[in-house]
C-alpha cells in the first residue's frame, strides 16, 4: 500500500521508494520468520484447558461466511490504517525543511517508512500473541534489534565495494540516524499511531464482548 500511496505522490514516476536491498530483505530478514514462529507455536488456550472445555470448539463450528467476511474487513481496515500511518507520518515529517532550510530526499524518507514498516510488522505480532516461547522470543526481538545495525552497513557498502543497488544508500543512513524527525516519526509515533488503534479494539473487545477463548486464557 505504501508504494500506491508513493505512486499518486509522485504522479506514477519510476521514481522508486524503497531500495532495492530493502526490498529484498524485508519478508527475508524482517517479517517472514516471526510470522512462520507465530503460524507454528501460536496456542489461544493450553491443550489440557481445550480437553477441559469442549465447548471451544464450538467457535470454529459455528463459523460463516458472513463472520469470515467480517473478519477479514476488520483486517483490511486495519492493515489500511497502518499503511497510512506507516506512508504518510514519515514522509511529511522528514521531507518538510529542518533549521537549515534542507530537507531529506526520497531515499531518506523511504528508509523512514522502511524502519516504521518493520517495526509495525514485528511489534504488531508481538501485541497478537497470547502463547509465547523462546523461539518467538527469539526471532521478533532479534528482528528489530538486527534490524538498524544492517541498516548501517547497508549505508557503508558504497564506495567500499561497487555492489548494484547500494550507491543510493551512501551516507544516507549517518545522516537520517543523527537527525531527531527519523527516530521521533520513523521510530516513535509511527508505530506507536499505528498500534494504538489495533490496542484500543482489542482491549474494547475483549471487555465489553469477549470470545469463549478469550475467557479461559
Amino acid at each position: 500500500m505504501t508504494y500506491v500511496y508513493f505512486a499518486f505522490l509522485t504522479a506514477f514516476s519510476s521514481q522508486p521508494l524503497y531500495t532495492t536491498g530493502l526490498i529484498a530483505t524485508l519478508n527475508l530478514c524482517w517479517a517472514s520468520l516471526p510470522i512462520i514462529a507465530y503460524a507454528l507455536f501460536e496456542q489461544d488456550v493450553s491443550n489440557s484447558t481445550v480437553m477441559a472445555n469442549p465447548t471451544l470448539y464450538a467457535e470454529t463450528m459455528n463459523a460463516n461466511r458472513k463472520s469470515f467476511f467480517i473478519s477479514q474487513a476488520q483486517w483490511l481496515g486495519l492493515a489500511t490504517w497502518h499503511s497510512l500511518v506507516v506512508f504518510f507520518l514519515p514522509v511529511y515529517s522528514m521531507s518538510s525543511p529542518d533549521e537549515q532550510g534542507l530537507g531529506d530526499d526520497w531515499v531518506a524518507v523511504g528508509c523512514g517508512c522502511y524502519v516504521a514498516l518493520v517495526l509495525v510488522l514485528n511489534l504488531r505480532l508481538a501485541m497478537r500473541s497470547r502463547y509465547w516461547t523462546w523461539i518467538n522470543h527469539l526471532l521478533i526481538w532479534l528482528s528489530i534489534s538486527l534490524f538498524f545495525p544492517f541498516l548501517w552497513l547497508y549505508g557503508l557498502v558504497w564506495p567500499v565495494a561497487a555492489v548494484d543497488g547500494t550507491a543510493d544508500m551512501s551516507w544516507v543512513v549517518r545522516r537520517i540516524l543523527a537527525s531527531s524527525r527519523f527516530w521521533l516519526a520513523g521510530v516513535l509515533l509511527a508505530p506507536i499511531m499505528s498500534l494504538l488503534l489495533d490496542f484500543s479494539l482489542l482491549s474494547l473487545r475483549r471487555h465489553l464482548k469477549p470470545q469463549a477463548f478469550e475467557v479461559y486464557q
